[in-house]
C-alpha cells in the first residue's frame, strides 16, 4: 500500500467536482449463544455500500431516485471504485452572507456491488461555478431578503435483499420529497412570516433562474433571538417543506434550467 493524494479526484461526468467519499459495509449480525459464554460473535452478513459527491453548482447531473453509475477515481493513473447506486439526496446550499459560492452535495447508496478497481471516470465537460452574493428568495412571487438559504431534495428510497440479491442490499425508488431552510435578519416581528402559510417558493441561483417549489410549507418559524450583552443584530431560521399538493391542485418541482423534475 502507498499513500495518494486527491488533488487529481474525479467523479465521472460531473464538472467543478470538490470531493467524493464512499463507504464500503458489511452488515455483520451479532449474537450470543451458549457457545460464546460472556462474549459476543458476529457472522458474515449483507453487503452495502454508500457514498457521496460534493461540487459547485446549484444543478448536479443527478436527481433523487434516479440511478448512478458510479466511477470514483483517486488519481488520473487512474485508481479507484466503481459502482451502480441509487440517489438518496441532494443538498444546495447558498451561503450569501459569507459572499461565497452555491454548491451540491449528492448523497447515493448501493443498488449493486462495489467493486475497488479503476473508476476510469471522465472529467465533467464545463466548469459550473456560481457566486451566491444578492441571491434571493420569493415568497408568494414576494422577495425575501435572506442571509443565506439551503434546499435539501430526497427520495424515500426502499431497500431489500432476497435470494436473487446474493447478499446485497438492493433499493427501489422511493417518494421524492424537499425540505428547506433560510436565515434572515429582522427589525419587527410582525413582518415575520406566518407558520402553515402555503405558497410557491422559489430559489434563486441566478438573476433570474431558480428552483421552484409548488408548493412551500412554513413549518417553523425561529427562534429569532434578540442579545442585549452582545448587541447581536436580531435574526432567526425559518424552516419548511416542499408540499405536492395544497387540497385542489397538483404541484411541480422544477429545476433552474425549467426542466420539470416532478411530476
Amino acid at each position: 500500500m502507498g499513500v495518494a493524494s486527491g488533488i487529481t479526484c474525479l467523479v465521472d461526468g460531473v464538472p467543478s467536482m470538490s470531493g467524493w467519499w464512499v463507504q464500503d459495509t458489511n452488515l455483520a449480525p451479532e449474537f450470543s449463544s451458549s457457545d460464546t459464554p460472556g462474549a459476543m460473535a458476529r457472522e458474515t452478513g449483507n453487503s452495502d455500500w454508500k457514498g457521496a459527491y460534493r461540487a459547485y453548482g446549484h444543478t448536479p447531473v443527478h436527481f433523487p431516485g434516479e440511478a448512478i453509475d458510479f466511477k470514483g477515481d483517486i488519481t488520473d493513473v487512474p485508481k479507484g471504485v466503481n459502482g451502480t447506486g441509487i440517489i438518496n439526496r441532494i443538498t444546495v446550499t447558498c451561503p450569501i452572507e459569507e459572499g461565497k459560492l452555491i454548491d451540491t452535495v449528492v448523497e447515493f447508496s448501493g443498488n449493486g456491488a462495489l467493486a475497488h478497481t479503476t473508476g476510469n471516470a471522465t472529467k465533467g465537460a464545463d466548469p459550473k461555478i456560481f457566486s451566491a452574493i444578492i441571491r434571493k428568495i420569493k415568497w408568494a412571487n414576494s422577495d425575501v431578503a435572506v442571509r443565506n438559504w439551503r434546499l435539501v431534495m430526497s427520495a424515500r428510497n426502499r431497500p431489500y435483499v432476497d435470494t436473487d440479491t446474493a447478499g446485497l442490499v438492493l433499493r427501489n425508488a422511493g417518494n421524492v420529497d424537499a425540505q428547506f431552510e433560510y436565515g434572515l435578519y429582522e427589525d419587527d416581528p410582525a413582518d415575520r412570516p406566518t407558520k402553515g402559510d402555503v405558497q410557491i417558493i422559489k430559489f434563486f441561483v441566478t438573476a433570474s433562474t431558480s428552483w421552484d417549489l409548488t408548493w412551500g410549507i412554513l413549518q417553523q418559524v425561529g427562534p429569532f433571538r434578540a442579545d442585549h450583552e452582545g448587541a447581536e443584530n436580531v435574526a432567526g431560521i425559518v424552516r419548511g417543506s416542499w408540499t405536492s399538493q395544497d387540497g385542489t391542485s397538483i404541484g411541480t418541482l422544477i429545476n433552474p434550467a425549467g426542466g420539470t423534475k416532478w411530476p
